[in-house]
């Protein structure tokens, strides 16, 4: 059974050894502080290692409402029951607006009702704090979904240009080294765009918002893109990479070439990265499904492998 951890705040000691012997009634494991003052309490209270505090509502020349009252102040964040020696109305409003879960009067006071009342500011307790950690995390997550969407609304406009400005040099430039060039810096942007996007996915995934754009896609045309985006990463590496179908394929496919593109260059991109020698390859074949003709993308290299376990 896990142990809880109680704060007994009250000036005296008869009644704090009472209240310990009603403790010791119940089938629990708790592990008792007394604070024998104001200040003592308080003290123990800033420090927020105790998961309950039983408080009395009369500590010499103060009284447990002042305490109560300072106490979520000072950093304490567990549930407080205040006792008291007779019952008096205005109190127990007092001591619920200062913020106490309970109100119990000593005299009388079974240890069955202390139980029940420690079990239950414990319970509405822990789905308070479930509550509270869910509401922030949920605020975190609206915050980053914010910041990646502007951030990324930002990086594309300046990028939008570099990619405009490049294909009209493009469509005027007839030096053919220069042309070389000009489309491998129009590749690469377009790639850096698409990485953009990437990011902007990240909180429509976490929206639940995210989806597919479909289109007609020319195959080669694509193909030859991602091959040409690969390419340099693997010649850094000595390695060969290669794209082969082993039967003649479809010129258009309808997909949405985005995501098809992400996952072909994350996939490209981890072979490559841990494979030292030998090739990458994209396998390119047709297939039927459920009477769809479909196409199968597969990446193979001999790099380390993943391992079985």
């Amino acid at each position: 059974m896990q142990r809880v951890k109680l704060l007994i705040v009250d000036d005296d000691e008869d009644d704090f050894l009472l209240t310990k012997e009603l403790l010791s009634e119940i089938n629990q494991n708790y592990q008792l502080d007394w604070a024998p003052s104001f200040e003592k309490g308080l003290s123990l209270l800033s420090e927020n290692s105790h998961d309950l505090c039983l408080m009395d509502y009369k500590l010499g020349a103060q009284d447990g409402i002042a305490l109560l009252r300072e106490a979520h102040d000072v950093g304490f964040s567990g549930p407080i029951i205040l006792l008291t020696g007779i019952h008096r109305a205005e109190v127990d409003i007092q001591a619920l607006e200062a913020g106490a879960v309970d109100y119990l009067v000593k005299s009388g006071l079974s240890a069955e009702q202390l139980a029940r009342s420690i079990r239950y500011a414990l319970a509405r307790n822990d789905v308070e704090q479930e509550r509270v950690e869910r509401l922030k995390a949920e605020a975190e997550n609206r915050a980053k979904s914010e910041f990646l969407a502007h951030l990324s609304h930002e990086l594309r406009t300046p990028l939008s240009a570099i990619l405009g400005f490049t294909e009209l040099l493009i469509n005027k430039n007839t030096d053919l080294e220069n042309l070389s060039h000009l489309h491998i810096v129009h590749r690469n942007g377009k790639h850096l765009l698409g990485l953009l996007n990437d990011v902007l996915d990240l909180s429509k995934i976490e929206a639940g918002k995210l989806e597919l754009e479909k289109q007609t896609v020319h195959l080669s045309s694509f193909l030859c893109d991602i091959y040409f985006l690969m390419q340099g990463a693997a010649i850094d590496k000595n390695l060969r990479l290669r794209v082969e179908a082993s039967q003649p394929l479809p010129t258009d496919i309808y997909t949405d070439p985005m995501r098809l593109r992400q996952i072909l260059l994350n996939l490209i991109g981890n072979a490559i990265k841990f494979t030292n020698e030998g090739e990458v390859v994209l396998y390119i074949q047709r297939m039927h499904e459920h009477g769809q003709e479909k196409i199968a993308f597969t990446v193979s290299d001999t790099g380390v492998g993943i391992s079985k376990n």
